[in-house]
Order: structure tokens, then sequence, then C-alpha cells
């Protein structure tokens, strides 16, 4: 990147503050604008959150603050933190897999009739 300094940071505010206002209204998350220009690892870890999205707009602020970041003469470039999208586009041959959550369904044990609970009070307060 071309940029000054004071330009990178000056971007990256602005697009900072609408992922924050979108990420707030497309999942309730509330993100620290600041704590993520200062400390890359959350700044990675918000820019996941947002690419996790199905949002169009989030996953395209999100790349951009990526470049603005991480990029060659980023913010954060050096960092060895770098994003999965950026570390994919580095060298062709290294893959990274996507791990997709598992959530089990826990069905809540049936409830047993009053009657039936009540005749069994030994041993239970009443």
């Amino acid at each position: 990147m071309n940029s000054s300094v004071e330009e990178l940071e000056s971007q990256a505010f602005g697009l900072m503050g609408r992922l924050h206002v979108q990420l707030r209204r497309e999942i309730g998350r509330v993100t620290d604008i600041k704590y993520m220009s200062t400390n890359p690892e959350y700044c990675l870890h918000v820019l996941e959150l947002a690419n996790s999205t199905s949002n169009a707009d989030l996953q395209t602020m999100s790349h951009k603050l990526e470049d603005i970041y991480f990029g060659e003469g980023g913010l954060f470039a050096d960092s060895p933190l770098q994003p999965r999208r950026m570390m994919v586009s580095a060298s062709s041959r290294v893959s990274i897999p996507v791990e997709h959550a598992v959530h089990e369904v826990i069905e809540p044990e049936p409830e047993q009739p009053a009657a039936e609970s009540d005749k069994h009070y030994v041993g239970r307060l009443r």
C-alpha cells in the first residue's frame, strides 16, 4: 500500500465504525474500535467474525480492513498473525481446514406427572 500511516488509520477508523454498526445489527455483537486498532489478535477475531456472517457488506468491509491492517505496508504488517484469507493467498500449496461447529441437540428428559413424583417423597424435602 502506498498510503501514509495517517491515511490508513483514517480509512480503517471509518470502516471499523461501519463494521461495528453492521455487526451489532446483524448478530448483536458489540466491538471495541479503539482496541481493534491497537491489538492485532483482537482485530483478527473481529474480522473473522465478520467473515463468518452471510452479509456481503460485512465480508467486503472485512477484506478491506484485512488489506489495511495486514497487507503489505499495512498497520499490522509486522505482526506474526495473519488473516486466513491472506495466508492461503500467500502460497497456493497451503491449505487451511475450515472448522465447522457441530451442535449436538440434547432433548430434555420427559417430565414425570406430579402424582407419580409425589409418591416417592422419601429422602426429599417437602
